[in-house]
């Protein structure tokens, strides 16, 4: 579940009299690739030089460079300064950062070459490769019979990956886990995942639009989402009344949903057997309602409410913690 940028490095071909190793270390933070340059030891003459990188693939729209504290370029990919940074110092430095920002990194290539030249005689060189996040292939969404959704995604390489978590959604506001899956951990293989998402009633919005997203967990819990897919679930054409969990304690949780809310729909009521009201709650056609139980002793009671059209009646039974 992590997609590989390479870095590399270009050795610098002046016949020069010796030579040292930079190392180039890369972190992912925030959208920020930052890839920190060291040496094995100081410089300690003028030095002159340059930075050349390129991407593919990625969704970048700043870069910065610098040496220790000395910001040496920065500016937006593309523009001048470009793909290409020149330098030069009259005074030693210790190697800095470079940094690439404004991801996220998708599947694709980064790129870097250091040319570094010591006019004391000392040429410098180095190489070493990144590890991003995810390559996520392909993440879909499609309406099957009745109100019932597939959701399929597959991934090209899954590198230090932990699970996947779909999420579903009926206003871009609220998400809900709905499924989890391991990752199967395949480096440079396809792999593929499903998940039904079944009888998408309850909660469902006015507009009958679903809004599905994966989320990409690695091991170090560092997570990444995908763009958003939607699916039009078929028109209503009965109530859904549903009460849960039954037998309950502490909380009852109600999911309606009627084809048509009428101006007269009443609350919902707890009554018991007697007929005697306990509990009075607006009740909602768009989500869940909750009631609170926690003070009631345990018997058994009855959810009603009256939409407008119909008299809709629940027996639940409410038990001790």
């Amino acid at each position: 579940m992590k997609k590989i940028f390479f870095i590399t490095t270009i050795l610098c071909l002046n016949l020069l009299v010796s030579s040292q190793t930079v190392n180039l270390v890369g972190t992912l933070n925030n959208s920020t690739l930052t890839i920190n340059m060291e040496s094995s030891t100081n410089i300690s003459q003028r030095i002159f030089g340059g930075i050349f990188f390129s991407i593919s693939g990625a969704s970048v729209t700043s870069f910065s460079a610098n040496f220790g504290i000395t910001e040496i370029a920065s500016g937006t990919y593309g523009s001048n300064p470009g793909s290409q940074i020149s330098f030069s110092s009259d005074t030693p430095i210790a190697l800095g950062t470079f940094q690439l920002g404004g991801g996220p990194f998708i599947e694709g290539q980064v790129s870097i070459s250091i040319l570094l030249v010591d006019l004391g005689g000392i040429n410098a060189a180095g190489s070493s490769s990144i590890v991003l996040p995810i390559t996520l292939k392909s993440f879909t969404a499609s309406k099957l019979e009745g109100n019932n959704a597939l959701l399929n995604w597959s991934t090209s390489s899954e590198v230090d990956a932990s699970h996947f978590e779909l999420e579903r959604s009926f206003d871009l506001q609220s998400w809900t886990t709905i499924d989890k899956q391991a990752a199967r951990g395949q480096q440079g293989i396809e792999t593929s995942y499903s998940f039904v998402d079944q009888n998408i009633i309850a909660q469902r919005s006015n507009d009958g639009v679903c809004y599905y997203r994966l989320g990409m967990v690695d091991l170090d819990l560092s997570r990444k989402t995908s763009d958003i897919r939607s699916i039009n679930l078929d028109p209503l054409k009965e109530t859904y009344y549903q009460a849960f969990p039954n037998p309950a304690k502490g909380v009852i949780n109600v999911q309606l949903q009627v084809p048509n809310t009428q101006a007269n729909m009443t609350d919902l009521i707890l009554m018991d057997n007697a007929g005697r009201v306990h509990t009075k709650t607006a009740v909602s056609t768009n989500g869940i309602t909750k009631i609170d139980v926690s003070d009631l002793p345990k018997g058994v009671y009855h959810l009603q409410v009256n939409t407008g059209t119909e008299l809709l009646s629940k027996k639940v039974i409410l038990v001790e913690d």
